[in-house]
């Protein structure tokens, strides 16, 4: 058996011993009463008789014991040392980990509230930009509010003006038809005052036969005919509303005509024309023949289109 250097082997009660702590020697199986009992199993070894020498004695055996006891209370006590230190040094990683942790929490807490004094800014500026866009819209709100009213009223006037245009026309049209009855009927009645009828190839008006254009300034009943057809012209323009272009004033045998129309005419200052050729122009008896026919005509065409 190889030991290490500085070993101690005792021989004692029929057996060897040696330190604890020696490692790579088995232990022996020869193991003492008393003091075997009381040293650990690895202390027991196998080796020469030669190689030990008989120099120690009980009471120095005893005070190795004692010492050796010494020493493993020293090195227990060290290894409570050890350990507390170890677990001091797991409390003080603890507590510098939880220490780092606690300022990586502040340095984001810092950081989260300087974002959230940014997002505040921000929020603050986009609150002020829509209270504004909001004042914008409530008061464009009331303007269309405003004119909503406006309009609601109108669309009620409108209303009342849409009834009472149509109670207008109604009235309107009930007092045209009332008018046409009307005129209808004072036509009828003019037609039988002044009755023009058929005699032969000629017409006759009252029963007086209407010469023509070139024999009427040697007809005896020229102012007669003509006074009749100027009234019967005259009337017919009152009844059915016709301005006439020549305005003619009956007067029976010396009924006239006017000519406001004209810029020139066959005697300066002259604007009436005798309808009569007896005591008169024959000039301006045949201009005044002349416009007469013209209300006719005009007569007959607001007759014609009616």
């Amino acid at each position: 058996v190889c030991y290490p250097p500085n070993s101690i082997i005792l021989k004692m009660f029929d057996g060897f011993f040696c330190q604890e702590g020696i490692e790579g020697v088995r232990a022996s199986n020869r193991v003492a009463h008393s003091l075997a009992s009381k040293l650990p199993p690895q202390s027991l070894m196998e080796v020469s008789k030669s190689e030990v020498l008989d120099a120690y004695q009980f009471p120095v055996l005893q005070r190795i014991v004692n010492r050796q006891k010494v020493l493993n209370g020293i090195l227990d006590s060290a290894e409570g040392y050890k350990r507390r230190l170890r677990q001091l040094l797991q409390r003080q990683r603890e507590r510098c980990r939880k220490r780092e942790e606690r300022e990586a929490l502040r340095t984001r807490v810092a950081v989260l509230g300087e974002q959230l004094a940014r997002e505040e800014g921000l929020m603050e500026s986009e609150l002020s930009g829509l209270t504004r866009k909001r004042e914008c819209v409530d008061g464009t709100e009331e303007r269309l509010r405003a004119k909503q009213l406006e309009l609601g009223k109108k669309k009620c006037n409108h209303e009342n003006s849409c009834v009472l245009h149509n109670n207008r026309r109604e009235d309107l049209a009930r007092l045209k038809r009332c008018q046409l009855y009307r005129q209808k009927t004072m036509v009828y009645s003019l037609s039988q005052a002044f009755e023009i009828r058929q005699v032969d190839d000629d017409l006759a008006i009252c029963n007086i036969i209407l010469p023509s254009f070139e024999q009427l300034e040697a007809a005896e009943q020229t102012g007669v005919v003509l006074g009749y057809l100027a009234q019967l012209v005259h009337h017919l323009g009152r009844i059915l509303i016709i301005p006439l272009q020549y305005p003619v004033k009956p007067q029976g045998s010396k009924s006239t005509i006017y000519d406001n129309i004209s810029d020139e005419t066959l005697i300066e200052n002259i604007r009436e024309f005798p309808l009569y050729s007896r005591g008169s122009d024959r000039t301006l008896f045949q201009y005044a023949v002349y416009l007469l026919n013209k209300d006719v005509v005009q007569v007959k065409l607001h007759l014609t289109k009616s």
